[in-house]
């Protein structure tokens, strides 16, 4: 029971990291375009590891479902307080809890690494561009004459 109590407590901790604008907390600016090539590198490689992090987290969810749904639990010789009252039956229905809470946390968690993964991502492509980058957008095009706008497309190429 003390294994279980303290992965739960190791899971919030590495959890909590998920939340929030990440660049704020980190580097006190208000856009994530305002950071640096080297912040947005640093970011990226953080956020691989969460993930990484994150995935292990529901891994372990899932194995402690597996285990507290499948296997036995043998009975101390010492059972303490907390054992006695819950019995088996309540051992197993914690284990399952714990374990399915660990890997919804671990799965939500992963997906919102993912996701800063490819804010990153789409930030350094766009405020640092490889040589030789061709750009499509959309724009809108004024026209003085008719003060009128017209859509068409941006082509941006850079050297």
């Amino acid at each position: 029971m003390k294994k279980i109590n303290l992965v739960i407590c190791l899971a919030i901790l590495i959890l909590n990291n998920a939340s929030g604008q990440w660049y704020t907390r980190k580097y006190k600016v208000s856009d994530i375009n305002l950071l640096s090539r080297n912040q947005l590198e640093e970011s990226l490689k953080q956020a691989k590891t969460n993930v990484l992090e994150s995935s292990l987290i529901a891994a372990s969810g899932i194995a402690i479902f597996a285990i507290s749904k499948y296997s036995t639990w043998s009975s101390d010789e010492d059972p303490s307080l907390f054992e006695q009252v819950a019995g088996e039956e309540g051992k197993k229905m914690i284990g399952i809890t714990v374990g399915t809470a660990l890997f919804t946390g671990g799965v939500f968690a992963t997906f919102g690494y993912m996701t800063r993964i490819k804010k990153i991502k789409s930030a350094i492509q766009k405020n640092f561009p490889a040589v030789g980058a061709l750009h499509v957008s959309p724009a809108i095009i004024p026209d003085r004459f008719t003060t009128s706008c017209h859509l068409g497309v941006s082509l941006t190429y850079h050297f």
